[in-house]
């Protein structure tokens, strides 16, 4: 049995009853998605505390490690329609604090820290006394894939919104730099917000190499704190989360980038605005990150679909031998997907998922 419990661990979810198919091995891990939902959480920090009891049906003889605690932050959700504007300079605690993840693995590292700059160029915050950096006194790391993730904005159709900020920066050009991302289904999908062509407040570059090869962004060395500012509407009333994307090579590492002086209101300006429509998500099909990554036994795929379609979903070693293959429907939302890896040699594997929008392509690693 599995229950949990926030904040002080008085009061507990129902217990649920996990079965492993197949049984869960001794010192490994799987991944278990409660059925009982937590209850309208507020925004801010959290702590998440799971317990076990009663395993295989029968009384626990080591209860030391049956439970496990954890602090997580939950993002704050600001509602355009009621609030006509968010500003964050990063220096009141009374706003909820942002979150940073691995771009790509939710356990990978990030580099993303929020305080006072302290290696040059970036010595300061544009104001106040915080930015976020993605390393305040150090240079950014080498094949780095990091995320700075805002807050939830409610957003109405037809309304159009400027997203502004303050950023600083000195990478290698062309090969390091960061971009901004929009999601709609919780992070499964990601749209780059614009391109260069918006103007001196956009992106300077069509493309970062370290940014999938031809994402746009910024890159090379701006001239101390720069504003960055675009308008932006939707067709269709959503919920959207932006990211801070940032990507490095192997090579030349330098200062990174910060941010400061964060603002998303309604705009005053409608001139030059970006849309983003229903034509362009209607037949998105988005694939998310394998998880748990590495696995010793069952790994699942997230897929985001915005209508009903067949996938196929292939895995084969570095030997190219086909080791599992699967035909699925996934139906309007979020579809997760097995992959059981149980009696596969250790290894790298290439997993490929073939959708009407295209072919995905992921490494596992099985342990």
């Amino acid at each position: 049995m599995v229950e949990f419990s926030v904040d002080g661990g008085t009061t507990w979810s129902s217990p649920e009853q996990v079965v492993f198919d197949p049984p869960l091995i001794p010192r490994k891990t799987a991944v278990y998605e409660f059925d009982g939902d937590w209850i309208s959480p507020s925004s801010g920090l959290h702590n998440v505390c799971v317990r076990t009891s009663l395993p295989d049906s029968k009384p626990d003889n080591l209860p030391t490690d049956d439970l496990i605690c954890a602090d997580i932050i939950v993002l704050d959700k600001i509602d355009m329609g009621v609030d006509s504007s968010y500003c964050n300079n990063f220096d009141d605690p009374a706003i909820a604090p942002w979150v940073t993840y691995n771009t790509f693995v939710k356990d990978g590292n990030t580099r993303w820290e929020m305080g006072a700059p302290s290696h040059a160029p970036l010595i300061a915050a544009a104001s106040g006394t915080n930015a976020w950096v993605t390393d305040l006194d150090a240079d950014y790391g080498k094949r780095d894939s990091s995320s700075l993730f805002t807050p939830v904005f409610k957003l109405d159709s037809g309304q159009v919104y400027t997203y502004e900020f303050l950023h600083a920066f000195s990478t290698e050009i062309y090969h390091d730099g960061g971009s901004i991302d929009i999601t709609f289904d919780g992070g499964i999908s990601w749209y780059t917000v614009g391109t260069n062509l918006f103007g001196a407040t956009w992106f300077n570059t069509s493309f970062v190499t370290s940014l999938d090869v031809y994402n746009p962004g910024w890159t090379g060395v701006s001239n101390g704190w720069e504003q960055a500012r675009i308008n932006i509407g939707v067709d269709t009333a959503r919920n959207a989360i932006f990211r801070f994307r940032f990507g490095s090579d192997e090579t030349i590492n330098k200062a990174g980038w910060g941010i400061d002086d964060f603002c998303f209101y309604k705009a005053v300006d409608n001139t030059k605005v970006y849309v983003i429509g229903e034509e362009e998500l209607e037949y998105h099909i988005g694939v998310g990150n394998i998880h748990p990554n590495p696995t010793s036994g069952m790994a699942q795929l997230p897929i985001s679909f915005q209508q009903d379609a067949d996938v196929r979903i292939t895995v084969r070693n570095i030997q190219g031998q086909l080791m599992t293959t699967m035909s699925v429907h996934g139906s309007e939302g979020i579809n997760t997907f097995q992959i059981e890896t149980t009696g596969w040699a250790s290894g790298l594997y290439l997993v490929e998922a073939i959708t009407p929008s295209g072919t995905d392509v992921q490494r596992l690693i099985v342990d």
